[in-house]
């Protein structure tokens, strides 16, 4: 008798979760808000505990009551920057994260999130967060039925709600994210990457996203359709709102670019900069500065990282030594993103030209890597890259270029095959601003000598421009000369 009185039967638990429904149902509308989150405080633990019940039966009956006080609750309004229905929610994604072992469980969980956002779509705020939260929590499902069911009620989101309710679209983005980085299928990984370049970029691109929600929604294609109609806007980094919703799409695809499937990987790279090159010309320049040093120099932090090449005979601004799974990354992904990047900046030069010096630190870290087909790779960007703005450079960013190059060649010439010794820095080092002054004075004249030359000192491709770079290449060989002398001698 004293253990069956220690162990409440099946009936006396079903008995007392209706009671406490009972509690919750009468002062849901009579308490404040505030009276209501003090209270929710104490029973939130009991449907937490009640939602994860050893006994499926408990435990379904629970999600099934939570999920039908929860489609009560949501008809409250709620204002922003308050957060009383995700924590009124909040069991449900908890017992998702919990319940791995339990397939029935999830499904029935997966179920009820599908009914509440069907039912309740339109008076949803907060309460997206924990919808996207427990939608996220399946892409790592070893269940491919979980996983599948949830991207379905994901993607149905998607097509319905996006360009409908704007905190859909903001906490949707988290969840097409996670599928993003689905482990066990590419297909979804690659179907979620779709709508994070393609669908979210065209809602951001018309500023449906930015728009104020009407109060229903009872046609959310012609909700959709509207926006889509809507002119394209421009986009400031002064304005919170362009990157909240800017960041989580762009860096979404970064991170994707480290992904062990090459697939993934390249079609995060095409997604990327080709929102980059297309939607970059409606960015001003803190938003775009803010989009290379946060999204874009990012991608090659691997590279950039690299540590020097330990010789006695290398400089420290001499080659790097690439670990062997950057040099497969870099050689895969790397090398097109960075060839990307260069497209990118010559299409938005106006914008970008302020990034120009860090770009071409970039560039000459790839070639001085210690490693031949990288450092090929960094040479063949590096030429794009001038020959793309050639035509816009000016004098000081001329400059900036020569620099560069007779570094490259000083920081890249064998010296070891003229002198073992390594007594031929002091003669490098001369060397290098003899060219200088050589190579500017070539650039000088080559301006002087055109018609018509622009205020401010550009420079125009040209047979000009060829005869600078050929004046650059005799400085190099004049070097050569020099060092090949001075080592016989």
């Amino acid at each position: 008798g004293r253990r069956k009185s220690s162990s409440p039967s099946k009936s006396v638990k079903l008995y007392s979760l209706q009671k406490v429904v009972d509690v919750v149902r009468l002062n849901m509308t009579s308490r404040t808000r505030r009276e209501w989150s003090m209270l929710w405080d104490v029973l939130r633990p009991l449907f937490q505990d009640a939602c994860m019940h050893e006994s499926d039966q408990i435990a379904m009956l629970s999600v099934e009551v939570l999920s039908s006080l929860g489609r009560a609750f949501v008809l409250k309004d709620e204002l922003d920057n308050f957060s009383y229905q995700r924590m009124f929610l909040r069991p449900l994604e908890t017992a998702f994260g919990r319940s791995s072992a339990r397939p029935v469980l999830r499904n029935q969980l997966l179920s009820q999130t599908a009914s509440l956002v069907n039912a309740r779509a339109q008076y949803l705020r907060s309460g997206w967060k924990t919808v996207f939260g427990l939608l996220a929590a399946a892409a790592d499902d070893r269940n491919a039925d979980i996983m599948q069911r949830a991207f379905g009620i994901l993607e149905s989101i998607v097509k319905q709600y996006f360009g409908v309710f704007r905190h859909a679209f903001l906490d949707g983005v988290s969840g097409l994210a996670a599928f993003s980085r689905c482990p066990s299928s590419p297909s979804v990984a690659l179907s979620a990457l779709g709508y994070l370049g393609v669908t979210c970029v065209e809602l951001l691109a018309n500023g449906s996203v930015f728009r104020e929600e009407s109060s229903t929604a009872s046609a959310p294609d012609e909700g959709a359709a509207q926006a889509r109609a809507k002119p394209v806007m421009l986009f400031k980094g002064s304005n919170e709102a362009h990157i909240a919703s800017w960041f989580p799409v762009l860096t979404s695809l970064a991170v994707c670019l480290n992904d062990d499937r090459l697939p993934v990987r390249s079609e995060a790279k095409t997604l990327l900069f080709r929102i980059l090159a297309h939607q970059g010309r409606y960015f001003d320049v803190d938003l775009w500065s803010l989009v290379f040093k946060g999204v874009v120099l990012p991608i090659f932090d691997d590279i950039r990282h690299a540590s020097p090449a330990s010789s006695s005979s290398s400089s420290s601004d001499g080659g790097a030594v690439v670990p062997p799974d950057v040099v497969q990354w870099a050689l895969t992904t790397g090398a097109e993103c960075l060839l990307a990047l260069v497209s990118v900046v010559s299409g938005n030069f106006a914008e970008l030209r302020v990034f120009l010096n860090e770009l071409l630190s970039m560039l000459r870290h790839w070639v001085c890597l210690e490693h031949e087909m990288l450092a090929k790779e960094g040479v063949k960007c590096l030429q794009a890259l001038l020959d793309q703005t050639r035509a816009f450079l000016r004098q000081s960013e001329w400059g900036t270029v020569i620099d560069l190059v007779v570094d490259l060649f000083q920081t890249t010439l064998p010296a070891e095959l003229f002198s073992p010794f390594g007594s031929l820095n002091a003669a490098v080092a001369a060397s290098r601003s003899l060219s200088r002054h050589a190579s500017l004075h070539a650039l000088e004249s080559a301006s002087a000598a055109q018609r018509g030359a622009p205020p401010d000192g550009q420079f125009f491709a040209g047979s000009s421009g060829q005869e600078a770079v050929a004046a650059v290449a005799a400085v190099e060989e004049g070097m050569v000369r020099e060092i090949s002398e001075g080592s016989e001698a």
